[in-house]
């Protein structure tokens, strides 16, 4: 048996190695990727070397590498947070990835170790291309070019005439190539020293952001135009030919733009755009079919960045949100490896295991395993659903867009619609007991608001409340059966004091509050637009403004035992471990954006765009103690026997513990535990004979005095 352990940190970890440096380049924060695993960040490349072997690269130096084609990834420390934009395979074990701030990266073992290159200053670095092993050129802002002609080891600037920026480059051997920038196509016969403006009518205006040289000849590149250009030249560029791709106005006229362009032979090609449509040609680029199937419902940015032919039986499609995409059969099909995730804009944790989340299309996924997997439910509508609330374990309502209720009474089976009588989009709500509940709305056309009401379980809903011009109301909070508060466009703030008979609007903010939320009777916070905070602690009656430290757009906050965590816009979260008095920025490990945060069990959660799902503990300080021996007691090590090849558990107790280590499946069952015992403080090596158990992924998680305190992945190999 071999046994292969990559460390999943989507638990509070414990462990020395986890908690100093993390599998990736972000390993100051002390947030990890639930969902999707291992990374949820942009890619914005991916090169197959052949069926198996893979590299991604991607936003914040996120590198994600695997040796199975794609069904599993492991995330590899790159050494840098800069943005990653091109990886390209040079040969036998060789990649380099280009990025930002003129990042070169340079890995000799296949993609596990990473070798930062540059050491001179230079712009941002769109595309990197080796014409030979030892040979390659890399462009960017400026109008920069670098060439090394050994492997990388050194680089030198070449002049091609231009400031603007360059966004391709490709040739056919060390000598004869074309890179594609701001309105400009250039070539070079000699190496690069000279660059000759092709002198190409683009119109309209546009960044050629693909380009591609089949010969001396034959040369074809793709511009970023509203409706989609092609430029194609068969006598080395004397003519040029430009083709419109016809590309459709999306979303209330936002514009598909092309994002890359790539081609398997001078007749077969490729294009992929920022909104996600997929475009293929037979006859050398004069004509293309669209596959809109990966498109999203509305604007996402990013959701298709490249496309990497291997051969005609491997097409590799990456994007925004951790994807990856492939064709086996030259684009007829195509088969999601990672990523595609939904934007999640609710959630609901119903015990430590059993979790749901709803949003866009109607998506509503559910996890009994604490997010070790997930299972996605038919919510019976394709409405994006903004709002969860569950009365019981089989019991629970989704809602969202124009006034869609739903109700569940099988723990998520089934989701039949229930009459709202309103046709505004529901962004929050909440009940009181099982029959008594609230929904929070708004007409985003026309700034009313409306509050629902049920007293028979959500069967049937009627208006109590309805403001013109307010702004949409954003969130539920009960503080008791008689007090309710809800948050509101324009800094409005909706109370009852009885029980929804009568409201009152207090005005507290000139910005859109979007989440509320209670630690108990008499402390509250809510946050909104440009980092907005307000405290109470009477109820609701005054509120405080809170510096957040933040201008960022918040759109979810959560405050419990003291302890709040707020997050937002462009991978913004932010945390207090005192009330709200201070409140301190998470190091970004992601551009995504976050609708929902959540506080369990003293852990910290979000949710957001792409289906981003993180987690945290409150406040790392306190981790950092347990190393001194100052609260918590568990430190482990996870690692092959040297003598039989089985699981081995190596850990150090700083005191006695009650400890429990559990081994799970793929899907998340458990299948047995190792211990569940008190043992006394010092250390331990605990043995699983995996025997009789069959050949895959496997996790373990361990327990000490109940609380989960690391946890891992390996693969079992027979």
């Amino acid at each position: 048996m071999k046994y292969f352990y990559s460390h999943l940190p989507i638990l509070s970890l414990i462990c020395v190695s986890s908690l100093l440096q993390t599998s990736n380049a972000n390993s100051q924060t002390n947030w990890y990727w639930q969902r999707p695993y291992p990374s949820g960040n942009q890619f914005n490349s991916t090169y197959f070397i052949n069926h198996n072997t893979g590299i991604s690269a991607g936003i914040l130096g996120t590198i994600n590498r695997t040796t199975d084609g794609g069904s599993s990834w492991e995330l590899q420390e790159s050494g840098t947070r800069e943005d990653l934009n091109k990886v390209i395979h040079t040969g036998k074990k060789t990649f380099f990835i280009a990025g930002k701030s003129g990042t070169i990266l340079k890995s000799d073992d296949g993609g596990i170790n990473w070798t930062k290159l540059i050491k001179f200053k230079t712009k941002h670095l769109n595309d990197i291309f080796f014409s030979s092993y030892k040979t390659g050129y890399a462009v960017g802002l400026g109008g920069t070019i670098l060439k090394t002609t050994d492997n990388g080891l050194r680089w030198i600037r070449l002049q091609c005439g231009t400031t603007d920026p360059l966004f391709c480059v490709n040739f056919i051997n060390d000598n004869t190539g074309v890179a594609g920038g701001n309105n400009i196509i250039f070539k070079t016969t000699n190496g690069g020293i000279n660059w000759i403006n092709q002198n190409v009518n683009i119109m309209p205006s546009c960044q050629i952001v693909g380009i591609v040289q089949h010969d001396s000849n034959n040369i074809i590149a793709a511009g970023k135009s509203p409706s989609g250009s092609i430029y194609k030249t068969i006598n080395s560029g004397v003519n040029w030919v430009r083709y419109s791709l016809e590309l459709p106005y999306l979303f209330e006229g936002s514009v598909d733009l092309l994002s890359d362009m790539n081609f398997l032979n001078s007749n077969t090609g490729f294009i992929v755009t920022d909104a996600g449509t997929i475009l293929r040609t037979a006859n050398g680029g004069i004509n293309w079919v669209i596959n809109s199937d990966f498109r999203p419902t509305y604007l996402k940015a990013g959701v298709m960045k490249e496309i990497n032919i291997v051969d005609e039986n491997l097409v590799i499609i990456s994007g925004a949100g951790g994807t990856i995409i492939k064709s086996t059969d030259i684009g007829e099909s195509w088969q999601v490896l990672s990523g595609n995730k939904k934007d999640i804009y609710g959630h609901y944790f119903l015990d430590d295991k059993t979790w749901y989340c709803s949003g866009e299309q109607g998506s509503i996924i559910k996890t009994i395993n604490s997010g070790f997997s997930w299972l996605n439910l038919d919510s019976e509508t394709d409405r994006t659903l903004h709002t969860l609330y569950f009365i019981d374990q089989n019991t629970g309502y989704a809602a969202g867009d124009s006034g869609v209720i739903m109700k569940t009474s099988d723990a998520g089976v089934s989701w039949p619609t229930k009459t709202s009588g309103t046709f505004y989009n529901i962004y929050d709500i909440k009940f009181t007991n099982t029959n008594t509940g609230f929904a929070a709305c708004g007409n985003e056309s026309n700034q009313n608001a409306k509050i629902l009401k049920t007293i028979d379980g959500g069967e049937k809903w009627f208006d109590i409340f309805d403001a013109p011009n307010i702004g949409s109301l954003t969130s539920i909070e009960i503080i008791n059966n008689n007090i309710i508060i809800i948050s509101g466009k324009n800094g409005n703030l909706i109370k009852s004091s009885n029980a929804g008979m009568n409201w009152t609007v207090i005005k507290i903010s000139g910005e859109d509050l979007n989440s509320i939320s209670f630690s108990d009777a008499d402390n509250g916070m809510v946050a909104g637009n440009n980092g907005v905070i307000y405290k109470t602690i009477n109820g609701g009656t005054d509120w405080i403004y809170i510096f957040s430290g933040s201008y960022s757009n918040l759109n979810s906050i959560k405050y419990s035992s003291g302890v709040a965590v707020a997050s937002g816009e462009n991978g913004t979260i932010i945390v207090s471990t005192n009330r709200g008095l201070i409140w301190s920025k998470t190091t970004s490990i992601t551009y995504n954006t976050f609708y929902s945060a959540g506080i369990y069990n003293k852990e910290l959660f979000v949710f957001g765009e792409f289906g981003s799902v993180l987690r945290s503990l409150p406040d790392v300080s306190k981790i950092k103690k347990t190393l001194d021996g100052y609260t918590d007691k568990f430190m482990s090590v996870y690692h092959r026997d040297p003598f039989n090849q089985k699981p081995l558990f190596a850990y150090r107790l700083i005191a006695d513990s009650f400890i429990t280590i559990k081994i799970y499946d793929a899907i998340g069952r458990e299948i047995t535990t190792l211990i569940n015992s008190v043992q006394a403080a010092g250390s331990y090596r605990l043995i699983w004979n995996a025997v009789e158990y069959s050949g895959g992924v496997y996790f373990f998680t361990a327990q000490a005095d109940g609380i989960i305190l690391d946890s891992g992945k390996f693969l079992l190999i027979k």
